[in-house]
């Protein structure tokens, strides 16, 4: 059986990168930060005839580890960046309807791991 939950998020990070020295027009370096992410689906209506059955919880913190490249072009910097982020608390609610017991019983937890990969035009 499966259960469609969508959500949308609000990210909040804080990080600080790790510069090596730029060699010709490449710069490497390395990222850690933390991240606060508010889900903004989390208070959706439970709806049985639409399959929502449970819920997630609003608020999650994750660490983020990760490297990038920027590339110093003629009239813009890119960016290529892949990051490791982690959720440090279990999202699933204890809201949740009668017919979702099931499933709420059969997970223990619920924890978020992200694999982020992005692209910055500056």
């Amino acid at each position: 059986t499966t259960m469609k939950m969508e959500s949308n998020f609000i990210d909040l990070p804080v990080g600080i990168k790790f510069l090596s020295e730029r060699n010709s027009n490449v710069r490497p370096y390395l990222y850690l930060g933390t991240d606060v992410r508010i889900d903004l689906a989390a208070y959706k209506r439970l709806k049985v005839e639409k399959g929502v059955l449970l819920r997630l919880k609003k608020f999650d913190y994750y660490y983020e580890i990760g490297f990038g490249i920027d590339f110093f072009l003629q009239y813009f910097k890119f960016s290529a960046e892949i990051k490791w982020s982690a959720g440090l608390l279990n999202m699933l609610s204890n809201d949740y309807v009668d017919e979702g017991k099931i499933y709420h019983d059969a997970l223990e937890s619920l924890r978020s791991k992200l694999l982020i990969v992005s692209f910055h035009f500056e």
